[in-house]
């Protein structure tokens, strides 16, 4: 799970990306602070020139703060526990969302 704040991917968000890539698990990026956003027209754009720089498993728009897809978001988690394989062994649990 890798967050950035709004249309903006910084320096340090390269870096970060590069260190969980190692990883080689599968990666679901959010976009946070969506609700601040002025021009909404721009989100597509800058979903679309995010998505070039890794094959993230999803790309998600949210806002923690109003809530804006958080469903959504605990789906996704829900459903990661089928894409790693974790079985039984392991449970993701949500709790406050």
């Amino acid at each position: 799970l890798m967050m950035i704040s709004g249309l903006k991917w910084q320096e340090e968000d390269d870096w970060i990306l590069q260190q969980i890539k190692s990883c080689g698990k599968p990666i679901l990026l959010l976009i946070n602070k969506v609700d601040l956003i002025k021009e909404k027209d721009r989100l597509l754009p800058f979903l679309n020139e995010v998505s070039k720089k890794y094959d993230f498993y999803q790309i998600l728009p949210i806002s923690a703060f109003r809530g804006e897809n958080i469903a959504a978001l605990e789906k996704i988690i829900l459903s990661f526990q089928n894409v790693l394989n974790l079985g039984n062994k392991y449970r993701l649990y949500l709790s406050g969302i």
